[in-house]
């Protein structure tokens, strides 16, 4: 799947998970470790997202896209748990 496929199915899930405030941008890379299949960049100042996902798929490359945007949705959390910690 190219990037402009990924980027409609962004475009299809902002507004399932209510993500309609933030700018999501996709890059297909290389990752270090070859089992990696995506990550993600935030920046909660912007409200923008950089999705990475592998230029090798090896999993279902829109099962990971929406695994990335879930971490967007649970940020917060996530954030609340680490300056808890």
């Amino acid at each position: 799947m190219g990037k402009e496929a990924l980027e409609r199915l962004v475009l299809r899930w902002q507004p399932v998970l209510g993500l309609q405030e933030r700018t999501i941008r996709v890059e297909l890379v290389e990752f270090d470790r070859e089992w990696q299949s995506g990550d993600l960049k935030i920046d909660d100042v912007s409200k923008t997202a950089l999705v990475l996902l592998s230029k090798h798929p090896f999993r279902d490359e829109e099962q990971v896209l929406l695994h990335e945007l879930l971490h967007v949705v649970l940020w917060p959390l996530d954030r609340a748990a680490m300056d808890l910690a």
